[in-house]
């Protein structure tokens, strides 16, 4: 009943400047012409636009039955605007790609946790945390969107050639095989696509918005451990979608399902659809919802189940 929701959050999802995404594995036990042991995934968007300054997300689930390069290319397919990724290297042919500086500092910073007066390492992670001090800086400094991306872009810009005329001079001096050796040819192989979030408004360094946003299921799968059938992990990737969705834009979660649930089955056209979304949702509606829902009495003298419904 409310896949036509999902399919209107898909629509702002490909229209929002910037999406972020990530996946993580599930297993299906009754997937179609899949061994039980076969890995799925659970794959995230976050799609943020700025409206009027202010950062407005959509967050979708969808699950994929693999992560092949073609079937991770579909998931953004007529979309041109900016996406955000971990390190898989299956996104790199994507267009307007940008890659996330978290992944790339993970190596040095693990090179530290083994050795903490391993140098090297502590000056690329010293100079690539200059990138997060700017952000977090100039956000609060430039409210006006162009203002804030000239500055950045400019500030950023002599971060960025510091680091390449340092990486480059250092990059003879360790092995290629050597975990330093191998952490600087990340940042070669992936340069252009680390340095490109300046251009976007609405991007930072890392992604960690797909991250946290993927978090919630992984944190649940430590529980359910595994879908059943291909409709049940369809059916979580919707109601994973409204949940995170109606917190990202500030709405009670509770409320909001309830709403949905409630004025569904009248929806009939596009615009029905579209006021469902978290941002568009009528507050005086869920107000007076809440007030029938509260004044339901249980009939104790009662022995049929009862059976709730929504609009006819």
């Amino acid at each position: 009943m409310l896949e036509p929701l999902s399919r209107r959050l898909r629509k702002q999802l490909l229209s929002s400047a910037l999406i972020n995404q990530d996946e993580t594995p599930i297993q299906v036990l009754h997937f179609p012409d899949a061994k039980p042991s076969a890995t799925h995934f659970m794959f995230v968007q976050v799609g943020t636009s700025s409206v009027g300054g202010k950062l407005h997300r959509v967050v979708r689930y969808t699950f994929l039955g693999d992560r092949r390069n073609e079937t991770l290319a579909a998931q953004v397919e007529g979309y041109d605007g900016y996406v955000m990724t971990d390190g898989l290297k299956g996104y790199l042919k994507l267009s307007r790609h940008l890659n996330c500086w978290v992944h790339a500092q993970r190596p040095f910073k693990e090179i530290l946790k083994a050795n903490p007066k391993a140098a090297g390492a502590a000056k690329i992670v010293a100079m690539t945390n200059k990138l997060y001090v700017i952000e977090k800086e100039y956000r609060l400094r430039f409210g006006d969107p162009d203002q804030f991306l000239a500055e950045r872009k400019r500030r950023c810009q002599e971060v960025f050639s510091e680091l390449r005329k340092h990486i480059e001079a250092e990059r003879d001096t360790y092995t290629p095989k050597s975990p330093m050796g191998k952490a600087i040819a990340y940042l070669f192989t992936y340069w252009d696509t680390l340095v490109a979030y300046v251009d976007c408004f609405e991007a930072s360094p890392d992604n960690n918005i797909a991250e946290n946003a993927i978090r919630p299921f992984t944190l649940g799968r430590k529980n359910w451990l595994f879908s059943n059938t291909e409709g049940g992990v369809n059916a979580s990737a919707l109601y994973y979608s409204l949940i995170e969705t109606a917190k990202a834009n500030g709405i009670n979660v509770f409320d909001y399902l309830w709403h949905c649930l409630f004025t569904a089955p009248a929806c009939r056209s596009d615009e029905d659809w579209d006021a469902l979304l978290p941002w568009n949702v009528d507050q005086q509606q869920i107000a007076a919802l809440k007030v029938l829902r509260d004044s339901a009495k249980p009939d104790p003298g009662r022995t049929e189940p009862y059976v709730l419904r929504g609009k006819r």
